[in-house]
């Protein structure tokens, strides 16, 4: 594959037909789809290969379409399996994410490269969930097992000692000694303590029963109801029709 590619560019150069990949690539994707030698590949930089099959030309064209929605198909639905440090000097992240961002590229092949952009991405920070792939009932016990251990890691708060106040003057000494003695007593304003504890709370959602009553109006049933519409004001509005009498006046 690595030689198919060369030997391509050389005749894009020469600005002779480049055929070799294409020639080559019904018996490559049949290789690479075994599940027996999928690691071997990946081990021996199979997406530096690939990053040199999707590489544009020296003038800015882009491979052959069947190319291009073979190997990513390849990567999406077969090699789900790659890590981060399989993609470092590579280079196969940056061609992906240009056909991303390629107005050129067909929709169906763009939709493929975010999906695994995104992949890629959450395994390079580290980020083991997909939230667009999980129902709202996962991703509540998801934030109920996170606000667990935060909670659990938090150092338990120790209680205070009352401040002492002043107290006013003119008290003798037996009512000074009953209000010390009381350690609820204080005579400013009292803020209440933060509290250590976290909320989740996630109403169901009434959307998917209103989506699933509400029926679609078709363009008969639009007409009938302005059709009864203008009937009912009609005959609301009073008989503007004047009465012409067929009597002659006298004169």
């Amino acid at each position: 594959m690595k030689y198919a590619a060369s030997c391509d560019h050389q005749l894009r150069l020469a600005g002779q037909l480049a055929t070799n990949k294409i020639r080559l690539l019904n018996n490559a994707m049949e290789k690479l789809k075994k599940p027996n030698g999928r690691t071997i590949f990946l081990e021996h930089g199979l997406l530096r290969v690939l990053a040199l099959w999707l590489a544009p030309s020296h003038d800015g064209d882009l491979p052959l379409l069947q190319i291009r929605q073979e190997i990513l198909n390849l990567l999406y639905f077969e090699y789900s399996s790659i890590r981060s440090a399989h993609l470092k000097g590579s280079g196969l992240g940056q061609r992906i994410f240009e056909l991303a961002r390629n107005q050129e590229e067909t929709s169906k092949n763009r939709k493929l490269a975010k999906a695994l952009t995104a992949r890629w991405a959450r395994e390079v920070f580290k980020i083991p969930t997909d939230y667009a792939d999980i129902s709202c009932a996962e991703r509540s016990q998801i934030d109920l097992e996170r606000a667990m251990q935060s909670v659990q890691q938090r150092p338990i708060a120790k209680p205070k000692e009352p401040v002492r106040s002043f107290l006013p003057f003119g008290m003798d000494g037996q009512q000074k000694s009953s209000l010390a003695a009381t350690k609820d007593n204080c005579l400013r304003t009292r803020v209440p303590m933060v509290s250590m504890k976290d909320y989740v709370v996630r109403p169901r959602s009434e959307r998917v029963a209103e989506d699933a009553n509400r029926t679609k109006e078709t363009w008969n049933d639009k007409f009938v109801k302005n059709f009864l519409k203008r009937k009912m004001a009609n005959r609301s509005e009073p008989n503007r029709m004047l009465n012409i009498s067929n009597a002659s006046n006298a004169f």
